[in-house]
């Protein structure tokens, strides 16, 4: 698996792409400098969670034959409140 990262303004602005060729923008909140053209990283971090956990219950659901109707998750980050990278402490997904 492999990301390539391509610098797209004089901030914090990214255009990421994967090998398959799909594409996500990243950048930073302006109050942090940034122009706000796409999630955050630790936004993305938390999509990527969501992601999985829906694939997962998908998955399980389908191999026991359930019927799905609809599926919806939740995902909240804490972070914490020092220090200057401040990382999530808790991850809750409902």
């Amino acid at each position: 698996m492999k990301i390539t990262l391509n610098r797209i303004n004089e901030n914090f602005h990214f255009e990421l792409k994967n090998e398959r060729g799909h594409i996500v923008n990243v950048d930073a909140r302006p109050d942090f400098g940034g122009n706000d053209m796409g999630a955050s990283p630790m936004e993305l971090l938390l999509m990527g969670v969501a992601g999985c956990s829906g694939i997962d219950m998908i998955s399980i659901l389908k191999k026991q034959r359930q019927e799905i109707t609809s599926f919806k998750a939740d995902v909240e980050g804490v972070r914490e409140e020092v220090g200057d990278a401040k990382p999530f402490k808790d991850i809750y997904v409902v």
